[in-house]
């Protein structure tokens, strides 16, 4: 059986007036989702919550709706580095939020997933990067 691929773009962001973190992800013309949370503990990564958990919320609603299989391949594109740099182990997690990062992704790649990350250039005109960068900004109150 040939494996699904799905391309995701996500991304995070900050609101410093409100201390409100968020994010958002699209999942090709499947899927798409904001979020916005003010948990102190969180919001000391600002953007950085809402980058990393908009890629566990996007993997666990397209796991939901596609019924992912093992050899299933989600693509993550992203414009933050830590989002690889963690996920392959190349940079040691150490706060709460990166932590649950890394602990999602080991646990969905045990399942049988197949989880890549491709690192695109933030504000360079890639539709699906350009929405979820709005969409980001939007959960947060900045626009």
């Amino acid at each position: 059986m040939t494996s699904r691929i799905f391309k995701m773009y996500t991304d995070g962001s900050f609101n410093i007036a409100t201390s409100v973190y968020g994010g958002a992800y699209c999942i090709s013309n499947l899927l798409e989702g904001s979020f916005s949370g003010k948990d102190p503990k969180l919001a000391t990564s600002r953007n950085v919550s809402g980058e990393c958990i908009a890629v566990i919320r996007g993997i666990k609603a397209l796991i939901d709706k596609e019924k992912l299989i093992p050899g299933d391949k989600v693509i993550v594109y992203h414009d933050y580095t830590g989002l690889a740099d963690w996920a392959e182990g190349r940079w040691k997690a150490k706060k709460a939020v990166s932590l649950k990062y890394v602990q999602s992704i080991q646990l969905f790649r045990s399942k049988g997933l197949i989880i890549e990350f491709k690192k695109v250039a933030a504000h360079t005109g890639i539709p699906e990067n350009e929405k979820v960068d709005r969409l980001a900004k939007k959960a947060v109150g900045l626009i």
